[in-house]
């Protein structure tokens, strides 16, 4: 999401004292409420709706919105928002990262990738675009491609443990157990948790690593269901 607290210099001057604290709270809520995304969606759309931002600058106002409406599920209305973020600022590489996210959820994957290559090209140094784009590789896969991107993110961001559960997960599905095993620990390790999967680590198939987890946790992957 887009960090917009420091356009407040640049925005609260237009507005007379008796409206600012409440143009001030919306930009806060528009900027921090992530979860609470009905106050979100409220608040981006009073401030795109105030007709007191213009251009470029609406641009991380919509970005946020579709943020929120992701989190409800609301896909094509995120990606509507994405796309008019992109219009208005065309180097705003998180709008292009998170449609690409959308795109990938409604299974869009010529256009999630697009998206991801075009975000990375932007922000070369974004480990996060890194990981997402090996989650596609991976989700259609291909292989070389997933670990090549996971790589790099790791290499960007080291003790991003999920980073290690998504690798690990690649490993498994491609029948690569014992290294799976290895990327799940570092994952845990890391500090990683999750109830909703199966717990890989406590497996008899894949041998018990000397740490022992909880059996209740297990790394986490944003798109895959075992």
């Amino acid at each position: 999401m887009i960090r917009i607290a420091c356009l407040m210099g640049l925005l609260v001057f237009t507005f007379t004292q008796s409206t600012r604290a409440d143009f001030q709270k919306d930009l806060h809520d528009c900027d921090f409420a992530g979860e609470r995304p009905e106050l979100q969606i409220s608040a981006c759309s009073k401030i795109i709706n105030s007709n007191r931002v213009e251009g470029l600058l609406l641009a991380p106002f919509y970005s946020n919105r579709g943020v929120a409406f992701k989190r409800k599920g609301q896909l094509v209305d995120a990606i509507n928002d994405y796309s008019e973020a992109i219009a208005r600022d065309p180097n705003l590489f998180i709008a292009l990262h998170n449609r690409a996210n959308a795109f990938f959820l409604m299974g869009k994957f010529g256009k999630a990738i697009k998206d991801y290559n075009k975000a990375i090209i932007l922000k070369p140094d974004f480990a996060e675009g890194y990981n997402e784009r090996g989650n596609l590789h991976r989700a259609v896969g291909d292989f070389d491609r997933a670990f090549e991107d996971y790589d790099t993110a790791i290499m960007f961001a080291p003790r991003n443990a999920r980073f290690y559960a998504d690798r690990g997960i690649a490993y498994e599905k491609k029948g690569s157990y014992v290294l799976a095993i290895l990327e799940y620990q570092k994952s845990f390790d890391l500090g990683f948790r999750h109830q909703r999967l199966l717990d890989k680590l406590g497996d008899p198939e894949y041998g018990r690593p000397i740490t022992d987890p909880p059996s209740q946790y297990l790394a986490h992957n944003l798109y895959d269901n075992f």
